[in-house]
């Protein structure tokens, strides 16, 4: 019985030290995880005269290790989803650009496209690739 008690202590000594590790590594990718932001209330152009305003919206991104991303958007109280893979470019200045492909679920319809800049002073940038100018707003990391 003692054997399997002094058995079972090393292994969870084992198993905490390998997580501690793992966790204090500093080569983790960046763009791991879950981000958050705001895109405020823009024009995106004019119909009769009247501009089209799109209003705030809530931006969830969950960025995981196998290149794949979800999406959330809230605005007007209802709120959007998306699935979709991801695609990384480490740029010569030490930024990463995260293109992020996703399809809204759980009706396809939406293909949007956004691209996410992990700057090396920290900032996170995204802006929707589309042929309507949208504007860049921040991100921030939430774990």
């Amino acid at each position: 019985m003692k054997k399997i008690l002094l058995f079972a202590f090393l292994f969870k000594i084992s198993v905490n030290n390998f997580a501690q590790t793992k966790s204090s590594n500093p080569t983790t990718k960046p763009y791991i995880g879950t981000f958050y932001g705001l895109q405020e209330s823009h024009s995106i152009g004019k119909f009769r005269g009247e501009d089209i305003i799109v209003p705030d919206a809530d931006y969830r991104f969950y960025l995981d290790n196998k290149n794949e991303v979800e999406l959330a958007q809230s605005a007007n109280g209802k709120t959007y989803y998306y699935l979709g893979k991801y695609l990384v470019k480490k740029m010569s200045n030490g930024d990463f650009l995260v293109t992020c492909n996703v399809t809204s679920y759980p009706k396809k319809g939406s293909n949007p496209t956004y691209r996410l800049t992990f700057k090396s002073d920290g900032k996170i940038l995204c802006n929707q690739t589309t042929d309507i100018i949208k504007p860049t707003f921040e991100l921030e990391k939430r774990d």
